[in-house]
């Protein structure tokens, strides 16, 4: 189970709340995970529930695992391209030795490359030619993992790469049975094709081919974590884990204590496992009237808020000593979460993240956790709405809001990552310009904040933000092709497109939701901010 400490403060306040459902969160946990408890739990959401048994099926199909990994020894780069949780879940459950040494140098400078990683995760921010990521392209496998193959980012970077001879013979798909993405494979000959067990969400889908292949490729013993969750499985249904359940209580009394803040702090602010609990949050929680918001905004110093809570990641730097302070009083730090344990950890967290969205609400269940009802909206409105942007020397800059009372700050970036664009730190990795001047700001006035780059937002932190929630404020950020200093990356993946179709479509669902947000042009995002404190 996962090994947390609470700080003093922390600890003292949620004790001291009236606020107890440690007995309900018991019983719901257990009967969720007893198969003939299971089926009168809202019958509606039967066909979401097959990530409760996916670590069973899942170990039944190691020695299939295992064939392809054997095969795949022959190759020496492995790229990922998916969306959402289709692109963290392969990073999640890599070996921590690529993910601790390489990705650290991963990075280019003054448009030369520095290192070629063996594994590489790539989507929607991602416009970045593959042949300057690529050593030997008969060595190396590109997967495209999507549960539906209806992600249109996805579709047009396949679509891109489908009549590239030497890229299109090494093609493999991790999809569902007869998704679009399955019969595109099919068509067009990719090497392989993995189809997951049936009923599982793509951000609950941990145990299935999208997090079990490749971290069997980069050299977990996937056959020792499924055996291991099992074993955890196992456990909460004869009731010995009482940490899971005391853990979940506490988060319920958080919402209680008004504390609806997490703010997720790791020495690596790309740490994947950050990332996926933000995607979490923001998709399964955010909906519900009793709502957590995750922040990954690296603010390790937030004074005066007591509507925040800090949750570290295992990491040397922090220690019970170093957060009972007055600068750190309202603190979780979660423990031992390494390769022995990961398996036990994401399904500990899918539990937790799944019996909260049930309990929460007060006249049961209000949304689905495993959906995405706004974001579909989003998708759905696709190419529907034509919205003309002024041009940087048309742009007129408008009125910031009062910030007195903000809880909080979201910036959503519509501009293509470009590495021209970005400043290099010692270990040569790139942070956009629009990232420093948003991060500079925010730091010196203490103010918490999201940094999502579009179209990948959508698929991590879109159900969130269009919440209306008091008090937040928007601010999307964006350029125009045609403005000067900006120029569009030839490179592209061919996701320039999309980035301006979804910055319309977002402006219109904005207004309709009632949401209190500016759009930026993004050569005034300093301006602006210095006008906005």
């Amino acid at each position: 189970m996962i090994n947390y400490k609470i700080s003093e403060h922390l600890k003292k306040q949620l004790d001291n709340s009236k606020h107890n459902k440690y007995k309900e969160i018991q019983n719901f946990i257990y009967e969720l995970l007893n198969p003939p408890k299971r089926m009168p739990y809202h019958l509606e959401l039967q066909n979401f529930l097959g990530w409760i048994d996916s670590p069973e099926f899942m170990i039944k199909q190691i020695e299939g695992i295992n064939d392809f990994v054997n095969k795949s020894k022959s190759y020496d780069q492995f790229i990922f391209i998916g969306m959402g949780a289709s692109a963290i879940l392969p990073e999640l459950l890599l070996n921590e030795k690529w993910i601790n040494k390489e990705k650290v140098n991963e990075g280019f400078h003054d448009n030369k490359q520095i290192f070629k990683p063996k594994f590489y995760f790539i989507d929607g921010t991602q416009d970045r030619n593959l042949k300057d990521v690529i050593n030997n392209y008969n060595k190396t496998l590109i997967f495209f993992v999507s549960k539906s193959g209806k992600s249109i980012e996805t579709k047009t970077i396949m679509q891109n790469l489908i009549n590239i001879p030497d890229i299109s013979n090494n093609f493999i798909a991790i999809t569902d049975y007869g998704s679009d993405l399955y019969n595109f494979a099919k068509s067009n000959n990719f090497l392989e094709i993995f189809c997951n067990p049936p009923y599982i969400p793509g951000r609950f889908s941990a145990f299935t081919y999208t997090g079990l292949i490749p971290a069997a490729i980069s050299g977990i013993n996937i056959k020792k974590m499924l055996e291991s969750v099992i074993e955890f499985k196992n456990s909460i249904i004869k009731k010995n884990t009482p940490s899971l359940i005391n853990l979940t209580n506490y988060l319920s009394k958080m919402l209680d204590c008004k504390i609806n803040i997490v703010n997720l702090l790791s020495s690596n602010e790309k740490d994947p496992k950050l990332l996926w609990i933000q995607q979490m949050i923001s998709e399964s929680l955010a909906k519900n009237n009793r709502y957590l918001i995750p922040l990954n905004s690296d603010l390790k110093k937030l004074k005066n808020r007591e509507d925040i809570v800090n949750v570290f990641f295992k990491n040397n730097k922090y220690s019970l000593e170093k957060i009972n302070n007055k600068k750190l009083i309202q603190s979780i730090i979660l423990n031992n979460i390494d390769e022995e344990n990961l398996g036990v950890f994401i399904y500990a967290i899918q539990l937790i993240i799944t019996t909260l969205s049930f309990i929460e609400p007060q006249k049961g269940l209000e949304f689905n956790p495993f959906t995405q009802p706004n974001v579909e909206l989003s998708k759905n409105e696709y190419g529907k709405h034509s919205i003309l942007l002024p041009s940087l020397n048309e742009f007129q800059l408008p009125t910031p809001p009062n910030i007195k009372n903000l809880k909080y700050i979201s910036f959503l970036i519509f501009s293509e990552n470009n590495n021209k664009k970005k400043k290099f730190n010692k270990f040569q990795e790139g942070i956009s310009i629009e990232e420093e001047i948003i991060k500079k700001m925010m730091h010196k006035q203490q103010i918490p904040y999201f940094i999502d780059f579009a179209p990948a937002y959508l698929h991590t932190t879109g159900e969130l933000h269009k919440k209306n929630i008091q008090n937040v404020y928007h601010i999307l950020v964006y350029t125009t092709p045609k403005d000067a200093g900006w120029e569009v990356n030839s490179d592209s993946n061919g996701l320039r497109d999309i980035i301006d179709v979804q910055l319309q479509i977002e402006i219109k669902i904005f207004k309709k939701h009632g949401l209190n947000f500016d759009i930026i042009h993004i050569a005034k995002l300093n301006e602006y901010l210095k006008n906005l404190f």
